[in-house]
């Protein structure tokens, strides 16, 4: 587009966000139901998603112009997942080219398939796919059974002296059975043993009340919080909120990538799929809070990701389940990245002993994205 200002020759940078008039959440929110969540971004007068708009259009400035009409038309689909993925590949880009001095080719074609990135760094070559797990909406029976079990606890539990946040997480959820059972159980006795005073305690230290339950390969998170500490809009009746998410396994994730580029085309150079465990729903834009890092939360998670990859407790020189042996190394990326003041944890774990490159290689311990992006 043609500056007029001073007149010729002057081109104007193509932008992701126009200048309209900032509304209230619920009328963005109302906006948004039609036009995709980054409208929800563009017209809301909250000042995290002001701020969110100033990171994303710089992160958009530094995209390679040739590719910003397909990545920004993705960015505004109205289907979530198409905008989660393209918000998230942004990043990866950014975090490539921009802090760790990549050269990166995007979508390289090679022998007529196409991962997200091709990087160069100090003369070492990598693909990088960059994925999010995805709300399982088309599993509308894993989604149904995930209701009912927390129907269920909803209806069951005793003696609630607080708010009990319960996540179910993982696919594919168990058909009603005999676990459903021992699960409720083990959660109201979890419930017996602790008390609002105790509860009060750990927030005003920082810490939470939590407790991992497992039905088949769903994890049941279970948080107590206390009455005057909740937040209205999670809770769904007094001393009560529960959530079921039916989301797909991070080893489902992972996958699908490692079967779609397990070619031979793909064995000449390490193959890095990042993943984003948590951005499964529209909440992730609407500024919900960070889980803290403490030892204990990172070693959940280390568990968690080496069950899904090696079907073990423990990662440590452990190759990768059979169906994802091509893929070199996962970085998993935890909650709040997208955009977020304070980054939870990033961490890179390696298949083996596959050749990870070594520009990636500080990511075998924790780090943060905050660092790299410049957020925190």
């Amino acid at each position: 587009m043609q500056s007029t200002a001073n007149g010729e020759g002057m081109v104007q940078a193509e932008k992701l966000f126009e200048n309209v008039e900032r509304v209230e959440k619920q009328e963005a929110q109302a906006i948004s139901e039609k036009h995709g969540a980054l409208a929800y971004l563009q017209y809301s007068k909250q000042s995290k998603c002001i701020q969110r708009c100033r990171w994303f259009e710089e992160w958009f400035a530094q995209y390679p112009q040739e590719h910003k009409q397909k990545l920004k038309d993705q960015l505004k689909s109205k289907k979530w997942e198409q905008f989660i993925g393209a918000l998230f590949e942004l990043e990866i880009y950014r975090v490539l080219h921009h802090q760790l001095g990549c050269k990166v080719q995007i979508e390289p074609n090679v022998s007529d398939k196409t991962p997200d990135f091709l990087a160069i760094c100090e003369g070492e070559r990598f693909y990088v796919e960059a994925t999010v797990r995805h709300d399982a909406e088309a599993d509308s029976s894993n989604r149904r059974h995930a209701e009912e079990f927390t129907d269920m606890l909803r209806a069951k539990l005793k003696n609630l002296h607080s708010d009990l946040w319960v996540d179910v997480l993982g696919s594919p959820f168990p058909e009603r059975n005999a676990d459903w059972k021992t699960a409720r159980g083990d959660i109201q006795k979890w419930l017996d043993e602790h008390n609002a005073e105790e509860e009060d305690t750990a927030y005003r230290h920082g810490g939470l009340v939590r407790r991992y339950f497992y039905i088949g390969q769903c994890r049941i998170i279970a948080t107590l919080r206390p009455y005057r500490r909740r937040r209205k809009a999670r809770v769904t009746e007094p001393g009560l909120a529960i959530q079921g998410s039916g989301v797909e396994s991070l080893r489902t994730t992972v996958k699908k990538k490692a079967k779609r580029y397990k070619s031979q085309d793909f064995k000449d150079l390490p193959y890095i799929v990042a993943v984003n465990l948590n951005a499964v729903s529209s909440e992730g834009v609407q500024c919900t809070d960070n889980e803290e890092y403490n030892e204990e939360v990172v070693a959940d998670a280390d568990t968690d990701v080496a069950r899904a990859l090696c079907g073990s407790d423990s990662l440590t020189g452990r190759e990768f389940l059979p169906g994802l042996g091509h893929v070199n190394g996962v970085i998993v990326v935890h909650n709040g990245t997208l955009g977020k003041e304070k980054i939870a944890g990033v961490k890179l774990y390696r298949n083996g002993n596959a050749t990870i490159p070594k520009c990636l290689q500080f990511l075998l311990e924790y780090n943060s994205f905050g660092s790299l992006l410049g957020l925190s």
